[in-house]
């Protein structure tokens, strides 16, 4: 069953939800950068999130955030 269905059938099971809290956290994990699971996540002021290796790599070559073009104000 697909989250869709899931949603259409608004019956759903404990299962169900479970299921779909485990996509949406690795959903939530995920850095956009090397898309990967995040390790030690690191969250922007836009609240976007990476591996705290990959956004220090980025900040070397840009200020602003990978997703929404946010200026990276406090990088630490």
């Amino acid at each position: 069953m697909n989250c869709i269905a899931v949603i259409q059938k608004s019956e759903a099971t404990e299962q169900d939800v479970k299921r779909l809290e485990r996509i949406d956290i690795t959903f939530d994990q995920t850095c956009s950068i090397c898309l990967d699971v995040a390790v030690q996540p690191y969250s922007l002021e836009c609240e976007h999130s990476f591996c705290k290796e990959c956004i220090k790599g980025w900040h070397q070559r840009s200020q602003e955030c990978p997703t929404c073009r946010a200026p990276i104000k406090n990088l630490r």
